[in-house]
């Protein structure tokens, strides 16, 4: 498929892909553009799959205190401590019975695959975190190809997830909220079914039944980055191949 940055989405959302609550939030505020990806334990031999072009985000806790991940911890920007601290209260733990709302849904824009882990540092304009934290999470099986995902986030309106807060939102507004269930979302895989269908709508759509969404960046200041990363990649000197999306 070919790059989009157009604040229209026309789509219905039925998947969701599970990363750390912090990377979610970056997305969603707009500080990061850029993920990358190898895949969950359970995601097969062959690494992680790009199995939708636009989807959901499923936030999970990330744990800072596995015994790899200290120094990469510690090498933190500002910016992604904050993110780190913020996210440590605020995402739910499916282990400890609390639902998890689905608050941003995500548009492929870009993917790329490489052997380098050399394209953490080379697109550190594009993400908030230290090197030394992703390639501690990228670590294992070091023949996987890295998957590289360019992503245009879209925060869900609240009234979509006001019931995991128990704040309730309009009557005929159903809250996108996924309830506490181990063996349907736990586990090292990186995709979920969701048990509902997002349909979604531009925030300046007229009101139709779908879920509104607002971008976290504008269209001008999302293409700026969509440039400035394809830049960055060219001018990198890694090896890498465009991904089908």
């Amino acid at each position: 498929s070919s790059s989009s940055s157009s604040s229209s989405v026309s789509s219905t959302v039925n998947v969701a892909l599970k990363e750390w609550g912090a990377v979610v939030a970056a997305l969603a505020s707009g500080q990061q553009t850029v993920i990358f990806r190898k895949g969950g334990l359970k995601d097969g031999g062959k690494g992680f799959k790009l199995e939708a072009s636009t989807f959901a985000l499923f936030p999970t806790v990330f744990h800072p205190n596995e015994r790899q991940d200290a120094g990469a911890t510690a090498a933190m920007s500002a910016s992604a401590y904050q993110l780190v601290a913020a996210s440590a209260s605020s995402t739910p733990d499916m282990k400890k019975g609390e639902a998890v709302p689905i608050e941003v849904v995500a548009q492929v824009t870009g993917a790329w695959v490489t052997h380098d882990a050399a394209v953490l540092e080379a697109l550190s304009g594009h993400h908030v975190w230290s090197r030394e934290l992703l390639a501690s999470r990228l670590a294992w099986k070091p023949e996987t190809p890295i998957t590289v995902i360019e992503l245009r986030a879209r925060t869900i309106s609240a009234a979509h997830t006001a019931g995991a807060a128990g704040t309730p939102g309009a009557a005929d507004t159903p809250a996108l909220v996924l309830p506490p269930d181990l063996e349907l979302y736990g586990g090292c895989k990186s995709w979920v079914k969701l048990p509902f269908e997002i349909a979604v709508d531009r925030e300046e759509a007229e009101p139709g039944g779908g879920t509104r969404t607002k971008p976290a960046l504008s269209d001008d200041a999302f293409r700026a980055r969509g440039v400035a990363l394809r830049a960055a990649l060219a001018d990198s000197g890694i090896a890498y191949a465009p991904l089908d999306y």
